[in-house]
């Protein structure tokens, strides 16, 4: 009797619509090379986890329990952590997990969908997922409807699942296509690919699709004639996303877009594997199913949508499913996962993962398992990540970058836009940029890796190398290479000795006869002629037994001398080397992410420094704690003039589209922390949401926590300058304004953040008038005195820093004759 299964849809009272889930491992291409081939994708670290715990927690959340995994190759070792999975997780036990090899020369996902029908019968629903695609969300309603539409439409084959592209580092793009929709039935009218392409014509048949029922639109059915023009020549990247947005909107019932994203994820009837079946040239569902089902002229399979409510802000993550197209996105997907885990931006979201190491936001961008160490003297920057046993030694920078658990990073290591797996060694003065380190991997003194490399698993690079641009490494390639090499060889030499060993044996035999042949003739005693036959075959056998030991202590031996010889051999990176179908310029566009001008600027020094010199790679820092401020203070033409300086010496080349981009998006930063400051002045009692806002969109936009303030002190100025001049009521107003929450939410004991505020109280003091010619209540030198000392009892920050900021900047025209503020100064180092 066939054991009932509560599954995850119930229609109705008494018929139950169950929906099983194909898991196929996604290694068609070589983006992932070579840790694709020397594992599996589901092993891929995301924070602290695999990528596998997070898609079976998503098959268990949405009660699908009958899961197929389908692999190529490694099945031994996912079946093994499957099994540790479930014996660790009490809760995942109940889900029925078989995992399936199929043949290595399956190359594509409609090979995989063939063979997957012919070795199972499939009756139900599938839930499909790729192994590059991480689902965190909740589709039960939308399981539902997929049903409740499957019993209205007959002719429906799959549901896809859209979600949106706020972030285009969360974009493939190789991908660029245009759909359309009914907004009622959710049907899918058109997917139209348009990259290289001026535009597309929509044409009225698929409006005719959706008002068929009425007269009035066929009477004026006009064949072939152009409907709508979708424009898309390359002209600017904002023109081409406005003209887009202004066709993402209802008309006519019908939704046209085209910055939805379709993820890796569909559910799919038993028709579409029947559909593969039968098209032995499909090979892709996007390419190949959909877009041909929608071209035929006779309209038989339906396809539908279902837009997902795609939150990404960082107080609830509800609905998040992003295929991992390239390295780009994993290491972007990485960074908001790393973000969203921190309480309290993941509390109403956090039954949607599954359990993970807890990490610490301890400082501006950085977090840290309880259980890692890092030395004092260590510069984190960016939203970087370390995770538990991890250790950080002396001198070290490291920015925007994960370090996975059990890691030890010596003195002077430069890690930028990078991920380093678990269990990974780094010696002295070695340099990362933008690149992937897998797991187990050591890497000796003064190794500079430059950007766009992957180093694959147990790799052992030695002391002194330099890896050049978009190198991929792999020991599992070259030893799997010499291990086909020394099989060959085996045998070959195995089937030379056994024709040498049948040979002596021939010889043997023949002299064996001839000298009993020669015994008997001497011998006339027949027990003595016995006797001396026994005799002759025995040290005869002996002899051969001792030509056999030989030629094993002879292999043996060879063996040795070869291990030897192994060891002393000097490394040659060649061996390694991973080649793949790419060219250098693809490569790049796999790893690098759309970042502001200073981190290109900054990686660019980099990779021409000379990774063994402190000074310079100090230098290049653009986030060193002991750097001076007086950059904030210096006018752009003096910025100008460095950046030519720069140029002369690393020849950086600089795009002036590219800074009209970053003032662009630094006004945009000012202007949205500006006016969530005014709204938490406004109404203090919000200031804790404002404050979590502020946070959420500094993270999102990778800035830091001094941006922040150099952002909202106009704002600060502003409210203070508005108040009567008097100390009691500065401390009052400050009190009732939660000034003091505002400050420590963003400033930490640094000397940079310190040394910033007072430069800016500084120069504020200095302005006759303000924005929109406001006069400055608040200027001159005895002012600006009473202005450090009312804030200073006012409590809202400490005085840290401030005698050796007043010393530093001691020949400033309104600090030469303070004595007073110089007297302030030393009582407060004092205090």
């Amino acid at each position: 009797m066939k054991k009932e299964i509560t599954f995850n849809v119930c229609y109705g009272e008494e018929e139950k619509k169950n929906v099983m889930g194909l898991l196929v491992e996604n290694n068609f291409d070589e983006v992932y090379e070579p840790l694709t081939s020397e594992s599996l994708m589901f092993f891929l670290p995301l924070n602290g986890l695999y990528v596998i715990d997070y898609q079976l927690h998503f098959f268990k959340y949405n009660d699908i329990k009958k899961i197929y995994i389908v692999v190529t190759h490694h099945e031994n070792e996912l079946q093994s952590y499957v099994e540790k999975f479930q014996k660790s997780k009490r809760k995942y036990n109940d889900l029925d997990i078989e995992i399936i090899k199929m043949n290595k020369k399956t190359k594509s996902l409609g090979d995989v969908l063939r063979d997957f029908k012919k070795c199972k019968d499939v009756y139900d629903d599938i839930l499909l997922l790729l192994s590059d695609t991480i689902p965190i969300s909740n589709i039960k309603e939308i399981i539902k409807a997929h049903f409740i539409n499957k019993e209205k439409c007959k002719n429906q084959i799959m549901t896809l699942l859209l979600t949106h592209g706020t972030n285009d580092n969360m974009k493939n793009q190789d991908e660029e296509f245009v759909i359309a929709y009914d907004n009622f039935t959710l049907k899918l009218l058109l997917f139209e690919y348009i990259k290289n392409k001026n535009y597309i014509s929509i044409t009225n048949e698929i409006f005719d699709q959706v008002n068929h029922n009425s007269k009035n639109i066929k009477s004026k059915k006009k064949e072939n004639k152009p409907f709508t023009q979708v424009n898309n020549k390359k002209e600017t990247a904002v023109g081409e996303r406005s003209i887009f947005s202004i066709l993402s909107s209802s008309v006519s019932s019908i939704i046209i877009s085209c910055d939805v994203l379709i993820p890796n994820i569909y559910i799919i009837t038993p028709d579409v594997l029947k559909l593969f079946e039968d098209n032995f040239d499909y090979q892709c569902i996007r390419k190949d199913l959909i877009y041909n089902i929608l071209k035929q002229e006779i309209k038989i399979e339906e396809i539908y949508v279902h837009e997902l409510n795609d939150d990404h802000n960082y107080t609830e993550c509800n609905q998040m499913i992003v295929t991992l197209f390239d390295f780009r996105i994993y290491y972007n997907f990485y960074k908001t996962l790393i973000e969203k885990n921190i309480h309290p931006f993941l509390s109403k979201a956090h039954h949607l993962l599954p359990d993970m190491p807890q990490l610490i936001y301890t400082e501006p961008g950085f977090y840290r398992s309880k259980n890692s160490l890092f030395g004092d003297d260590c510069k984190i920057f960016k939203s970087s990540s370390i995770e538990k046993f991890s250790e950080i030694m002396n001198d070290t920078t490291i920015e925007n970058s994960v370090i996975c658990k059990n890691c030890k990073i010596h003195k002077n290591v430069t890690i930028v836009n990078s991920i380093i797996g678990k269990n990974t060694t780094i010696k002295s003065n070695v340099v990362i940029l933008n690149s992937f380190v897998s797991e187990n991997v050591i890497i000796n003194k003064n190794v500079y890796i430059d950007e766009g490399c992957i180093i694959g698993k147990n790799m052992n690079i030695p002391e002194g190398l330099r890896i050049k641009k978009y190198t991929r490494l792999s020991s599992y390639k070259y030893e799997m290479a010499k291990a086909k090499l020394a099989e060959a060889s085996k045998h070959e030499v195995e089937d030379a000795k056994r024709k040498e060993t049948k040979e002596e044996i021939k010889e043997i035999e023949e002299e064996i006869k001839d000298e009993v042949k020669e015994t008997k003739e001497e011998t006339k005693e027949e027990l003595i002629t016995v006797n001396a036959k026994e005799d002759v075959e025995e040290s005869k056998v002996e002899s051969v037994k001792e030509k056999y030991e030989e030629a094993r202590v002879e292999e043996a031996t060879v063996d040795v001398e070869e291990e030897k010889t192994r060891e002393e051999e000097e490394f040659n990176i060649e061996n390694y080397i991973v080649k793949t179908k790419y060219s250098d310029e693809k490569l790049r566009s796999f790893f690098f992410y759309t970042h502001n001008h200073e981190d290109g600027k900054k990686l660019k020094t980099f990779s021409s420094l000379e990774y063994d010199s402190d000074e310079e790679i100090e230098s290049s820092s653009d986030y060193s704690g002991d750097k001076e401020h007086d950059a904030l203070c210096c006018s752009d033409e003096n910025d100008n003039e460095s950046e030519t300086h720069d140029n002369n010496n690393f020849g950086i080349e600089y795009d002036n589209s590219n800074e009209k981009s970053i003032e662009s998006e630094k006004a945009t930063f000012n202007n949205e922390i500006s006016l969530l400051c005014k709204e938490a002045f406004e109404k203090p009692q919000f200031m804790n949401h404002k404050i979590l806002e502020m946070k959420s969109f500094r993270l999102s936009q990778n800035y830091t926590d001094l941006d922040v303030i150099i952002s909202f002190f106009p704002i600060f100025w502003q409210f203070i300058n508005n108040l009567e001049f008097e100390k009691d009521t500065w401390i009052d107003k400050f009190d009732d304004t939660k000034l003091d929450l505002l400050f420590s939410s963003f400033l930490i004991d640094e000397p940079i953040y310190y040394e910033t505020i007072y430069d800016l109280i500084l120069e504020f003091s200095k302005k006759t008038y303000l924005d929109n010619n406001v006069k400055n209540n608040i200027h001159g030198p005895s002012r600006l005195c009473n202005t450090f000392e009312y804030i200073y009892h006012s409590d809202i920050f400490e005085f840290n820093h401030f005698n050796k900021w007043i010393n530093n900047r001691g020949n400033d025209d309104y600090l030469i004759g303070n004595k007073r503020l110089k007297a302030f100064a030393e009582w407060v180092s004092g205090e």
